[in-house]
Order: C-alpha cells, then structure tokens, then sequence
C-alpha cells in the first residue's frame, strides 16, 4: 500500500471489484456509491458517511472489520463531491493515517468529526492540507484526539493559511490541550467572522484560570450547558448584567419564582463556578445542589470563592466540605449573612468553619443561621467561640432536633440566639427576652 498513490487508484478504480476491497457486502454497496458519486440521503442527514466500529447504522455507514482497504476508502472520499458529512469512530491510528491520505483531497465535505483515541500526530499531515483547501469545511470536531503543542500548531497554521474563513462550528473535546495549544488555536480562530459556536473542553483537573480566561469571551454557552435558560444566566453573569436584587437560586428543579439555574446532565460546574466567581453584580446566592463527581464540586467551589459582591450565601442540602469554602469565608469583604442548612457539619466541618469566621479580616457577618447540622455540643462550642469578635452579629439561628438537644445546648446558645427565629410573633419573643433576662414582672 505504501508504493500506491493517486494514479494507481486512477487507473483501477472503474475495473476493481468492490467486494475484494471490502469485508462485507454491506460496505462494498457504500463505496460503489462513493465511487460513482451517488450517495444515498438519509432521512435526517444529507451526503452523510459513517465509519465506526461497532455496529449501530447510522445510515451510510461503513463497519470496520478486517479485510476492509483503507487506501481504496480515502480515495474514494477523497474524489466523491457529494460528501458533505463525514464522521470517523473508533478505528486504530494506522487506519485513520492510510484512510486520511485520501480524505485530504475531497473539496465537498462541510462537516468533519473524529472521535476516540488517536494521537493528533497520526492525521495532522493530512488533516492540515484538508482544512486549508477545502473552502466549503464548516464544522470541525474532534473528540479524545491527543494534540500536543507541535499538533495545535500545525493546526493553528492551517487555520491561518485557510483562505475562505467560512467555519461556524469548531469543538475540539478531551484533546489533552495545554494552556499554550489552546491559546494558538484561539489566535488562528481571530479572523472566523461566521463562528458561531466555539467548544474547547477539557477535563475539569487540566483547567487553572488562564484556562477560564482565554475561553471566557467566545466560548459557545450553550454547548456547556442544558438548557437555554442556563446558558442566559451564564451570560448575564459572564457579561456583569446581573440584577444586584435578583438572588441566584442553583438547584436540582426549576421554579419560575426567581433566578433558577436548574442543574442537569451538560452542565459545566467549572464554568459556572468560574462566571459566578467573576460576577461583580450578584448579592445573593442560594446552593440547594451539587454535582455527584468529587471533580466538579472542587472546580466549581474554587472558582466561587473568588467572588467578592456576594453579601448573602444559602446553602442547603449539601455534601460540601468547609475546608473548599474556607477561602471565600475568611476573603470576601462584602459576605453579610452564612446560613448553612441541611449540611451534615461533622466535628472536622465545625473546626474549619470556626477557623474560617477567626481569621476573616472583614467581622461583617450580621447573620449566621445553622439549621438542622448535626452539630454535637462540642462543634458548636467551636462555632461560638469564633464569633465572639463579630459586633455587627444581630442574628444568630441555631437548631437541632430537639432529640439532639441538652442542657448544655440551651445554656451556650441562651443569651445570643435571635429570639425572633424561635418565636411566631415579636409578642413572643419579646416575652422569652423578659424570661430569659430576668426582668419579668412578678
């Protein structure tokens, strides 16, 4: 195969038997459709080919299997002009760098998609002179491709020398790409007046800020997220247009009675944190959910905790460990009220949020409400203790279930628990003030 080359297809290519080039009757039928330029449409797709290994039919598809010409393949890829899609599954390295010597030369297709597992070193060669020639290319996808730095060069280069900047949709998904390859990719894009959708991902671990902030301005919003609606309060918090009096509710259902961010399945939690910890318009912020993966909560935690317009934080019903949050406790200058409900504090949670409230610089907390905790006395204690430089405190909610509760829960909370959190009217509370301070009149 390595002696072949465009004349000996040329010269074959009417006479040779299909089925001798192929592994299946199945896919000898799809290349004679290739090679006399006749290819089927299916009912969702236009001038669509699949080659993948495994064996869902996507129409048009060819299935791998042993026995199939790579050569023969490409070349009639390459020479077909009604190819407009093509999308190449899970097939080896060598596969796809015999199959790509003659895809680089069809000028038809206007989506390109390879996924799964192949070093970008084994097409760029041939992948670089498809994107530069082919002026009718739109979208460009590659999924579980390695592209080293070397790689995304070659393709920023491509890129570059692409005179027809024609692409709307570019994504490129789990690539291994380092900070420098996704900032030369993001220059050769400069001049791509038509993209409207830019998809860069990698895993949460491999992202620091600089990822953030490179992509932040041209990201695609709705590719990282799932719904319309989220992907507006991403750029509304991305863009500083957030209403100061709207809170920010992110929970696991919807509701139309405030600002719900209804997290579901394609929701980045790195992006959101990142948005969120950005935003300097947002006061409030209501956490009712988490996602499942460790890796998500740490991204978006971290991110978040670089926000410094948040005045009120809600969270409830969450596995969150203090010690992510601890950073945002002690910095942020403008946090007024830390309720925490529902969220299990062990003994090691109390002693973070303690340390947290001791080594905040700013005392501004005028509310702390802890509702139903599990906190042991001792957490408590803890708690309790670092408030003592907090003058500004005018509200402090502390409760258990009653089973939980002794005598020493009652005697530490007594005389700084808000009365009016314990009480249905100021009648009441002001009846339990005069209780507790001894001023009843006998």
């Amino acid at each position: 195969m390595e002696s072949r080359d465009n004349n000996y297809y040329d010269l074959l290519a009417q006479n040779v038997k299909l089925e001798d080039i192929t592994s299946s009757a199945h896919n000898a039928k799809i290349l004679r459709m290739l090679r006399d330029d006749d290819l089927a449409s299916t009912e969702e797709e236009e001038g669509a080919l699949y080659i993948v290994d495994y064996t869902f039919d996507h129409g048009n598809t060819i299935f791998v299997k042993e026995g199939d010409d790579w050569g023969w393949l490409g070349y009639f890829i390459g020479r077909n002009k009604h190819v407009q899609h093509l999308c190449i599954y899970s097939i080896s390295e060598e596969q796809i760098r015999v199959l790509m010597k003659g895809v680089k030369h069809n000028r038809s297709i206007q989506y390109f998609d390879i996924s799964d597992g192949i070093r970008g070193d084994a097409i760029i060669d041939s992948l670089a002179p498809f994107i530069i020639n082919n002026s009718n290319l739109k979208l460009l996808r590659l999924l579980f491709v390695d592209i080293p730095l070397r790689v995304a060069r070659s393709l920023a280069e491509a890129l570059i020398q692409r005179e027809q900047k024609s692409l709307t949709t570019f994504s490129f998904c789990q690539n291994n790409l380092s900070n420098e390859a996704v900032e030369e990719i993001i220059g050769a894009l400069s001049g791509y007046k038509q993209l409207e959708s830019l998809k860069i991902d990698e895993d949460l671990i491999g992202r620091d800020q600089k990822y953030y902030d490179m992509l932040a301005e041209i990201i695609d919003l709705n590719r990282i997220t799932s719904s319309k609606k989220n992907a507006e309060i991403l750029r509304r918090l991305r863009d500083d247009t957030w209403d100061e009096k709207e809170d920010l509710f992110i929970a696991d259902y919807d509701s139309d009675c405030g600002e719900y961010f209804c997290s579901e399945e394609g929701d980045d939690w790195g992006w959101l944190g990142y948005f969120i910890g950005k935003n300097e318009q947002i006061r409030g912020l209501n956490l009712h959910c988490l996602p499942e993966e460790e890796d998500e909560v740490d991204a978006f935690v971290e991110s978040l905790c670089r926000n410094q317009s948040i005045e009120r934080l809600d969270i409830r019903r969450c596995d969150i460990d203090i010690s992510s949050l601890s950073p945002f406790i002690i910095n942020s200058r403008n946090l007024r009220s830390l309720e925490l409900w529902n969220v299990d504090v062990s003994l090691g949670n109390a002693s973070n949020l303690a340390m947290a409230l001791s080594r905040r610089q700013h005392k501004s907390l005028t509310r702390l409400s802890l509702e139903y905790n599990n906190l042991s006395n001792i957490a408590l204690e803890e708690i309790i203790g670092a408030l003592s430089g907090y003058n500004q405190l005018v509200s402090l909610y502390v409760e258990e279930n009653l089973s939980r509760r002794d005598q020493k829960y009652y005697d530490m909370l007594a005389h700084i628990i808000d009365l009016k959190c314990i009480t249905s009217s100021k009648k009441n509370a002001e009846i339990l003030r005069r209780l507790r301070d001894d001023t009843w009149d006998e």
